[in-house]
């Protein structure tokens, strides 16, 4: 990492990311943007709300352009990244993990165990529900919808309206487009 890019990411977790609400009015979502943007190299007009809190934020996101990452998010991994296409919209205390413990071997305590990182990928013009997990290895369809609250654990088609515990499909949105446009 060069030496500019590890002083935007001090700056980012040291000010910026924790700056009190009020400060938006005074160009403080600006600053943390900017900040954001320049660690981690995602696309144009990205934005990411206070106390978020990414591992290895400079490897781990890759983003489009035109999404907007709410307050409190949370990415959890070690090796594998998030993958999030253009015009996302993922809302505030959103957590997204992509890796997990493998626990496959009951004579050696948890804290040998090996980890098992798979990414995840969300499509094209995705909305996430505040509150909401994602979990490894789980791809979002385009045009999907997932509601609040909900617990992702497999993929979810193209324009699919999915939530709860697990999410499942509900339906699907009758603007359904097609891939001709």
């Amino acid at each position: 990492m060069n030496q500019l890019k590890f002083i935007y990411l001090v700056l980012f977790h040291v000010m910026a990311n924790n700056l009190p609400w009020y400060f938006k009015y005074i160009g403080g979502d600006k600053f943390r943007n900017f900040l954001f943007r320049k660690v981690t190299g995602v696309g144009k007009h990205v934005s990411i709300g206070r106390s978020s809190n990414i591992m290895n934020m400079t490897k781990l996101i890759k983003a489009g352009d035109y999404v907007t990452i709410g307050e409190n998010f949370r990415l959890v991994g070690l090796t594998e990244p998030v993958i999030i296409g253009n015009d996302v919209n993922i809302a505030f205390d959103v957590v997204m993990i992509t890796n997990q413990r493998t626990y496959d071997d009951i004579t050696k305590p948890q804290r040998v165990h090996s980890y098992i990182n798979k990414r995840i990928v969300i499509e094209d013009g995705v909305v996430i529900g505040a509150g909401s997990y994602i979990m490894k290895g789980v791809t979002i369809g385009k045009g999907a919808i997932i509601g609040a609250r909900s617990l992702v654990t497999k993929d979810i088609p193209a324009y699919a309206i999915a939530a709860g515990v697990p999410a499942k499909v509900i339906k699907f949105r009758t603007d359904k487009k097609t891939d001709k446009e």
